[in-house]
């Protein structure tokens, strides 16, 4: 399939072409893009691709809304934004609160834009109830976008969290994204 450079050395997407043939003959095509990339987070310090990553970015409003059409965004819209971030020099979107919706993590997974995914927040660490519903989100979280080639990291409060909560947030991570090379 078609492969392309992917946002200055961050990875490579690929299109793989699936086919479904009935006696040589092609019944069914489906192309699918999908990313590779390398990571590591060390030192203090995240690699990609083996490359020190210098992250800057933005944090933006997971809603991602546009001014006088609110929440009733296009694809090309939410591409035509996410893509402004890169032109003005972001490798690093960190979403605020809450894990944004599908429409925007695939506009950066096309646009080059890395990702930080927040699981929830409460702006602190919670208990009981507030704390499975977040470890809850996360997991969620982490089964919907782990193929998403763009997301680095995922986030477990904007807020500190104990040592005990952190361990289990990677845990969950571990669970369901073993592979995945995200922080």
């Amino acid at each position: 399939g078609d492969v392309h450079f992917w946002n200055w050395g961050y990875g490579y997407l690929y299109t793989v072409r699936s086919t479904v043939k009935d006696g040589g003959k092609a019944v069914d095509v489906v192309d699918t893009k999908t990313g590779f990339r390398k990571t590591a987070f060390q030192q203090g310090m995240v690699y990609l691709n083996d490359q020190v990553l210098m992250m800057k970015g933005y944090a933006q409003r997971t809603s991602n809304e546009w001014p006088a059409v609110g929440l009733a965004v296009a694809p090309w819209l939410s591409d035509f934004s996410n893509k402004l971030m890169v032109e003005s020099n972001a490798n690093l979107v960190r979403w605020m609160h809450v894990t944004p919706w599908r429409q925007d993590v695939e506009s950066c997974d096309r646009v080059g834009l890395l990702q930080m995914l927040p699981a929830g927040d409460a702006e602190k660490d919670v208990e009981g109830r507030r704390w499975e519903l977040r470890k809850e989100l996360m997991r969620d979280a982490i089964i919907y976008y782990r193929n998403s080639p763009s997301v680095l990291f995922y986030e477990s409060g904007n807020e500190s969290i104990s040592e005990n909560h952190m361990a289990e947030m990677k845990q969950i991570r571990d669970q369901y994204d073993p592979q995945g090379g995200r922080a």
